[in-house]
């Protein structure tokens, strides 16, 4: 049983556990805290597979007992604070009372159920999965539990484990441990994880990669340890690495769960050809048992010359004057016939042990004994505390924070529950575990060959040379395979050059057909100036595709293409503010005629807008350019490691991005919003539908693909990512000349073979006014039209498009003449001599006059006396 859904684990277990009584006293007035023991002596199924399992769990429940022996005795040998502790409480680990830990099953947590006792504390387990169910059990029924070897990040949250402490440091210690560990033998880069995906194998690899740090290319591959067992291809061992193979990463840190999966992990590197020297292994936490080492050829070449990093308990450290293990060896046969008789596992069955009266003479303890001694020791240290605060009562929360406030010297040292980097306080303090390295080396042998001691701020010391699987002190290099660079192929390259010759033929064709037409009222009333300007852009934005379309594929060097990625941004803006500002200013000059503001309105008055939000610009994007330029990196791709994408890239791009992008939503926002008020002029002056319609689709196309190119950048093959750019850019100027000189040239035609049609018939008397309201019934049709678009009052013979100067004292306000048969009839229609007249009144005159000309009679009576 692996934690896959740890809440509902936790939700079953914490409903079992409140079967049993809640105790308001978990000392009674004898002064005895019953202490239950869970140690591990079998695995799933009543196994001892896993090479010295019982021998394992035998001696952390012989440490146990001696906690037991030495508290109750105030012995001070390996604790000193016991010779001043003055309290009349003991501890009580009784026969009944001592169970195996049966990982990857529920047999704990029903074994603790089924006594229907509320024990003073629970010591143990040796695994997360049984810690994790045992949590929810004492949270339950409101006892703490001191877990001696677990590193799950859950066991430390109150809001799961609010009765728990653990005296061993939690998986986020040791990810920063390892952490330091890489960097202390210049494994500075590419560095892979291969992780069981179990609920505490996530929290592995997502501390690893925190601690890691941004600046480290970290790949990890997840594996299915239930599919691994059971021979499932699918997220299987094999398939693992596999995916770590390809991404050519010479680091490798393998955090496995169940140690099962051990001899999978070697069969999977012998057969990649993973373990010939090229490698270097870490072990994260969990390591297979000594025996399984050299159980075979496989599995001796995987682990000769790589590191198991752990917490260590200090006799490993100074075996010879250690206290805790010089007291060790003084146990006598009194404490070993307590060792046999408290065994969990009867005569005959799986994972019995019996021990000699030489036993602790003869064995040194195994590992994880020495943390089982401190927790047991943290239970009673604990109780007398609490029992002396208060009315004496020692209830679990009581219990518990005591636990938690304890400081004293163990069995691996100064022992304190602090705060690790994720701010838990439940765990053991990182400032006083003690880690370290080792090195594993040929015939099952090994050698400690480097220790971070208590209070060095994660410095490792070194204590002998490390040997690498290749016999020798030099870690293998590099420290990756070369990965195979993704090019864009010549096929995409046309397709993307293709469209911008495409984008800046039309535009530059669009440019000849302004100008050679210019003077036809259908060309000068869009004001060919302006059009000018904007079909620039256009070109500024497609000429954008070809500072992308290369790469080191086609010889550019990195300082080439570094040069194109910053000036990338200085097409693509200027481009874009160009075409909007132009806009904006060609829809503001309309706005201000129809008004009848001014008597002149000069296209120099319009254009400071346009020239204030450029040199904001240009301000911003001369910064960015020297400060934080944008650089060209090649980096692994993310949907394959063992590829490599090139893109650009700066540190603080927000800071220049964030103003650049205020400045281009000012003249876009200025545009739809003088479109809006020029909505109901003449599509041949305003061409307020087809703006909003450009502007509509290019903000869909950002809106879009902004993000899927962000997402791209690093996970798709270059030619993906290339395509997406093209469309994207490709849309900006694509929409703009569609929507802006497509019905111009529609219009044109239809202007054309209207003329043509005409023949030399002169159009009858009637002259139009743009921008008046529509005639009501019963009215004059009196149709005057005023603009600023070309320059003089001009009148239009629509039989020879011969143009005559009316009146050269408002050249600025031009009063198109079109045919009273046009489609634009919008208005108010009278004689030709009355409008002509109307060329001699002052602008001011205009704006009342414009109102009364709809009355009819009234108006023109108005007309001629102004003339």
């Amino acid at each position: 049983m692996n934690i896959k859904n740890p809440i509902a684990v936790f939700a079953v277990t914490f409903l079992v556990g409140a079967r049993l009584p809640i105790s308001l006293s978990l000392v009674p007035d004898d002064g005895i805290c019953s202490v239950f023991v869970f140690t591990p002596f079998t695995t799933q199924g009543g196994s001892a597979r896993m090479g010295q399992q019982s021998i394992i769990g035998f001696s952390q429940m012989a440490s146990a007992l001696m906690a037991e022996k030495q508290f109750n005795s105030r012995d001070p040998s390996v604790v000193p604070q016991l010779a001043d502790l003055d309290c009349d409480a003991t501890i009580q680990i009784s026969n009944a009372s001592v169970f195996d830990t049966a990982p990857f099953s529920h047999l704990a947590s029903q074994n603790l159920v089924d006594t229907g006792v509320t024990p003073c504390a629970i010591v143990g387990p040796y695994t997360d999965d049984v810690a994790w169910e045992l949590s929810a059990v004492a949270q339950a029924a409101q006892y703490p539990i001191v877990v001696p070897h677990a590193q799950n990040l859950r066991l430390a949250f109150d809001e799961f484990a609010s009765f728990t402490a653990s005296v061993f440091p939690d998986l986020a210690s040791t990810a920063e441990v390892l952490a330091a560990y890489l960097n202390h033998t210049d494994r500075t880069n590419y560095i892979a994880m291969l992780f069981e995906l179990t609920d505490t194998g996530t929290q592995r690899r997502e501390m690893l990669d925190l601690f890691l740090g941004n600046n480290i290319e970290f790949f990890s591959v997840g594996y299915d340890g239930d599919a691994s067992l059971t021979g499932q291809t699918t997220r299987s061992v094999l398939t693992a690495m596999e995916q770590i193979r390809a991404s050519g990463f010479r680091t490798i840190v393998i955090a496995m769960h169940d140690p099962r999966n051990f001899q999978r992990i070697a069969d999977a590197a012998e057969h990649f050809e993973m373990n010939n020297g090229d490698h270097f292994y870490v072990w994260y936490d969990v390591m297979a048992p000594f025996s399984d080492w050299n159980a075979n050829t496989n599995a001796s070449k995987l682990v000769v010359g790589s590191a198991w990093i752990f917490p260590l308990e200090r006799y490993l450290l100074s075996s010879d004057d250690d206290p805790f293990l010089a007291s060790w060896k003084q146990q006598g046969s009194e404490l070993v016939d307590r060792v046999n008789a408290a065994n969990p596992i009867e005569e005959g069955n799986v994972g019995y042990e019996y021990a000699e009266a030489d036993y602790f003479q003869k064995f040194a303890p195994e590992f994880g004994a020495g943390f089982m001694f401190d927790a047991v020791m943290s239970v009673g240290l604990a109780a007398c505390n609490a029992s002396r605060a208060g009315d004496g009562t020692v209830s679990g929360l009581n219990h518990r924070k005591s636990i938690l406030n304890l400081l004293f010297s163990g069995a691996t040292g100064t022992v304190e529950f602090g705060r690790n980097r994720l701010g838990q306080t439940s765990t053991r303090s990182i400032s006083t575990a003690i880690f370290g390295t080792l090195n594993i080396l040929p015939d099952g042998a090994y050698n400690l060959t480097s220790v971070i001691y208590p209070g060095t701020n994660m410095a490792w010391n070194q204590l002998a040379p490390f040997q690498y699987a290749n016999g020798g002190p030099d870690p293998p290099y590099p420290l990756r395979d070369p990965p195979t660079p993704i090019y864009i192929s010549t096929a995409w390259r046309v397709f993307g050059l293709s469209i911008m010759s495409l984008l800046i033929g039309a535009a530059l064709a669009s440019i000849f057909w302004v100008f050679k037409n210019r003077k036809h009222r259908i060309v000068a009333s869009s004001q060919p100036l302006f059009l000018y300007i904007i079909l620039f852009g256009t070109i500024l934005q497609s000429a954008s595709i070809v500072l992308f379309s290369f790469d080191e594929g086609e010889g550019w060097s990195e300082e080439a293409l570094t040069r194109s990625c910053m000036a990338l941004p200085w097409l693509l803006y200027f481009g874009h503010t160009l075409v909007y500002m132009s806009l904006f200013t060609k829809l503001w000059r309309v706005h201000k005629v129809l008004q009848f503001s001014r008597r002149r309105v000069e296209i120099k008055q319009l254009l400071k807008p346009m020239i204030a939000i450029l040199v904001a610009a240009l301000g911003v994007l001369t910064s960015w350019t020297v400060v934080r330029p944008l650089q060209w990196e090649r980096r692994m791709s993310s949907n394959d490691p063992g590829e490599s994408v090139g893109f650009c890239e700066s540190e603080g791009v927000a800071a220049f991005v964030t103003p650049l992008v205020v400045l281009s939503c000012i003249p876009t926002m200025l545009t739809g919003l003088m479109a809006y008020k020029t909505r109901d002029v003449d599509s041949r002056l305003a061409e307020s539908f087809w703006i909003f319609t450009m502007i509509l689709i290019q903000g869909e196309a950002v809106v879009i693909g902004t993000p899927t190119i962000i997402l791209m950048r690093d996970q798709a093959a270059g030619e993906i990512r290339y395509a997406v750019l093209v469309v994207l850019i490709s849309i900006l100027p694509l929409s703009t000349m569609l929507f802006l000189m497509i019905p111009k040239l529609v219009a044109f035609r239809q202007a054309m073979i209207a003329t043509k049609q005409s023949g030399d018939r002169r159009s009858p008397p009637g002259h139009q006014v743009i921008g008046l309201a529509e005639p009501k019934p019963g009215e004059n049709n009196l149709l005057v039209t005023v603009s600023s678009l070309a320059g003089n009052f001009q009148e239009e013979q629509s039989s020879n498009n011969e143009h005559k100067e009316v009146h050269p004292g408002i050249d600025s306000e031009l009063i198109n003449i079109v045919d009273e048969d046009s489609d634009l009839n919008a208005g108010i229609i009278t004689d030709r001599n009355d409008v002509d007249d109307c060329a001699t009144a002052g602008t001011g005159d205009l704006v009342p006059l414009a109102k009364r000309l709809q009355n009819g009679s009234e108006g023109l009576e108005e007309m001629t006396a102004l003339s």
